[in-house]
């Protein structure tokens, strides 16, 4: 199982491109409570992959946390995930903290974030590059640190990967069991 879990993940931070990863997240949860048109299935309609791409379903969690399940199914057989989310505003953006629940992980999981936004259109997520000069193969002591380099590089092209759509549809579901 954890070898099925890390594989998971790796695949995920993978075809989510190089997304930075931190131990420490933008801020502590509870800054601000779940936006809940973000509640619900979605299914990708960007890029080449639109039939075989990725599905999530997100739930409420909590006041201020979502339970995210994540299903890409562009693999030869599809890969299920869960994680825990909990979103940022730093200024006008949003953020989401994105951590791995599983707890048969043997290292700290450590958390990769996104900017998103959900309009009339759908969800709109952008990773976070670890490509950036102030984020590559740097390690951050805390919240704090992070969140202003992330504030300082709001504008800066090379902070964000390529943006990934997704809009809200009821035909699909994600098994929670999966055949070892």
């Amino acid at each position: 199982m954890k070898i099925k879990i890390f594989i998971f993940f790796s695949l995920f931070l993978i075809l989510m491109g190089c997304s930075y990863q931190s131990k420490v997240p933008l801020s502590e949860k509870g800054n601000i409570k779940i936006d809940m048109g973000l509640l619900g299935k979605w299914v990708e309609v960007s890029g080449e992959s639109k039939k075989n791409g990725y599905q999530i379903i997100v739930y409420k969690f909590s006041e201020t946390e979502y339970l995210i399940c994540f299903k890409n199914l562009s693999l030869v057989e599809p890969v299920v995930g869960f994680f825990r989310g909990f979103p940022v505003k730093i200024g006008e953006h949003t953020f989401m903290n994105i951590i791995s629940i599983d707890e048969d992980l043997d290292e700290k999981p450590r958390y990769i974030f996104m900017k998103y936004s959900v309009t009339e259109k759908g969800l709109k997520i952008i990773p976070i590059s670890e490509d950036h000069p102030k984020l590559k193969n740097k390690e951050f002591a805390n919240s704090l640190s992070l969140y202003s380099v992330i504030k300082d590089s709001l504008k800066d092209e090379d902070l964000y990967m390529e943006s990934i759509e997704f809009k809200k549809s009821n035909n699909f579901s994600i098994d929670f069991v999966q055949k070892e």
